[in-house]
């Protein structure tokens, strides 16, 4: 039910966003939109098939299908190219440096559509407009996407389940249409940062969209709060911070956002209080249930969440005494996990380990999940990969920031891009998302970004058709 709903709200946007604006096909625009409804995927004999993965190979196939007609080969920047060249090291970690190749092998091709799917965004993605018009998109869509989950969430505590809420521990964690509420938890700091950045950065035609920027500042704040993603709660403050102090901004904004996100962060958290209290009398604990939240990233029978009011479970959306505690748990877990895996890619550090290799207690069954970007990347595919992820942050984030320090020249919004790209780049070190399209498609976007001039000479070249995203 839920996975059709998600796609039926992913169609719907895709086909009013293509009525009103034409820049974007429709295929970028599903692809875009996969970085939001992650939580959409079929069991296969084969493992877990997602729409986003559908998505990416559709875009490719169109991608491809272009070149063709145009008789053309693809043109990319530096910055593509950089995370296009992991494949063989992903290939041969799999496929010489692991104790489990077969495996290893049928896992790296959970991420060929990705890849795929992240070249041709670089190559559709090929001016200021079209990147304006996707991060636009996004932002856009996201705050759709967090609207209904907030919804499922509250709708949770009167006992209508629709699926938004993943119960642990005794304790109710909002997922909403992401795996994770970790990932919720990045979006939706993405979605708040980047309205705010509007807000503050917008051209004189701001006031047309301020009442949207008004929802979806309180959408992506009561989303975030309730998240309870320690790192997005930190990073986020950190962005809103820089926003409000460091980057320039219009004058006589930044008092009245800062009211605004106060304002708002105060009402949603004592609505959330006040109505966590009212409901949690009506819901009884069933002990008969247990906690399956393992196996986020494609293991078909891991990804199944018992968590329907029906059977009785407590959502109890306010202990932060529990919360705290499974917190710490948490936090012990990625650091133990971080630790077996730098030991393990000893073993083979210029090719790594191979995909989603990790053995832990059970030598025939590998660890999926590493939590960190870096060291999931370092174990798994070896020093050379970690090399070139490095190079790609390094130059991409170099690029923006000298394009923010005259934004006057770009149509771009590259305050915002530039804000998001540090918060998630931080916060992929604490949730990974690697083999979801939230990183790539993200990944596309900085690329894109990052790959026009420095200083254009005049708007005709602000305008210009730059390789794609280099």
């Amino acid at each position: 039910m839920i996975k059709a709903f998600l796609l039926l709200v992913t169609g719907s946007a895709v086909l009013w966003r293509i009525r009103s604006d034409k820049l974007l096909p429709w295929t970028v625009l599903w692809a875009l939109a996969g970085v939001f409804v992650s939580r959409a995927y079929w069991l296969t004999p084969w493992g877990t098939l997602r729409a986003e993965q559908l998505a990416f190979l559709v875009l490719f196939g169109h991608c491809l299908s272009e070149l063709l007609r145009r008789r053309r080969w693809p043109r990319f920047g530096p910055l593509p190219l950089l995370l296009l060249a992991m494949i063989p090291w992903m290939v041969l970690g799999s496929w010489l440096g692991g104790p489990l190749p077969a495996a290893s092998l049928r896992k790296t091709l959970i991420y060929f559509p990705y890849l795929a799917g992240f070249a041709a965004l670089c190559h559709f993605l090929d001016s200021q407009e079209k990147v304006a018009a996707a991060w636009d998109f996004l932002i856009r869509f996201g705050s759709l996407m967090l609207a209904i989950s907030l919804a499922g969430y509250f709708l949770f505590f009167s006992g209508v389940d629709l699926g938004m809420v993943r119960v642990e521990y005794g304790i109710v964690w909002l997922r909403g249409s992401m795996v994770n509420p970790n990932i919720f938890g990045a979006a939706a700091a993405m979605v708040l940062v980047a309205t705010l950045s509007r807000f503050l950065h917008g051209n004189e035609g701001w006031r047309r969209g301020a009442l949207f920027d008004l929802g979806a500042l309180i959408i992506a704040s009561a989303s975030l709060l309730v998240s309870f993603s320690r790192a997005a709660w930190l990073l986020s403050l950190l962005a809103v911070a820089a926003s409000l102090f460091f980057f320039p901004r219009r004058r006589g904004r930044r008092l009245a956002a800062a009211a605004a996100i106060l304002a708002i962060v105060l009402a949603g958290g004592a609505f959330t209080a006040a109505l966590s209290r009212s409901f949690n009398a009506r819901l009884q604990l069933d002990p008969r249930l247990r906690p399956a939240t393992a196996g986020e990233f494609g293991e078909p029978a891991l990804d199944e969440y018992w968590n329907s009011s029906r059977h009785g479970l407590t959502p109890t959306a306010m202990p932060f005494r529990a919360r705290l505690i499974n917190g710490a748990n948490s936090a012990r877990w990625r650091v133990e996990v971080s630790v077996r895996a730098l030991r393990d890619w000893a073993a083979s550090p210029i090719i790594g380990r191979g995909t989603d290799s990790l053995l832990l207690s059970n030598p025939d069954y590998p660890q999926d999940y590493i939590p960190i970007t870096a060291v999931a990347i370092l174990h798994d595919w070896g020093i050379m990969a970690l090399l070139l992820y490095a190079a790609f942050l390094l130059l991409a984030g170099w690029r923006l920031w000298k394009r923010l320090l005259r934004p006057s020249l770009y149509s771009v919004p590259f305050p915002a891009i530039f804000t998001v790209f540090v918060l998630l780049t931080l916060h992929a070190q604490v949730s990974t998302t690697l083999q979801l399209a939230f990183f790539w498609v993200l990944s596309a976007v900085f690329a894109a970004a990052a790959g026009f001039p420095p200083e254009p000479a005049d708007p005709a070249v602000a305008a210009g058709d730059p390789p794609g995203g280099g």
